[in-house]
């Protein structure tokens, strides 16, 4: 099971980045997610990381970690295949 180890998250002015404790970087665009592409630039940089995924309060958007590594090829989705989880 390939396992993910969260490190940081930031945003910039299209997309969501994500760190692991190991250097990979995944980069996600905004366009994907309507909330996320219609909210302004504090709106996104306010998000709170959390043990399985990201939480954005002010326009209640929620990413699991997973999901986002599966998008980015770096693992399958099954349960054996990949965890991702918040270990700043």
């Amino acid at each position: 099971m390939k396992r993910f180890y969260i490190v940081r998250a930031w945003t910039d002015d299209t997309s969501l980045w994500i760190e692991t404790k190991d250097g990979q970087r995944v980069c996600t665009p905004f366009s994907k997610w309507k909330r996320l592409e219609n909210a302004t630039k504090d709106q996104r940089n306010d998000f709170v990381l959390g043990y399985t995924g990201i939480h954005w309060p002010s326009i209640d958007e929620d990413l699991g970690y997973e999901g986002l590594f599966v998008d980015a090829g770096l693992c399958e989705a099954t349960p054996e295949e990949c965890s991702a989880v918040c270990d700043p």
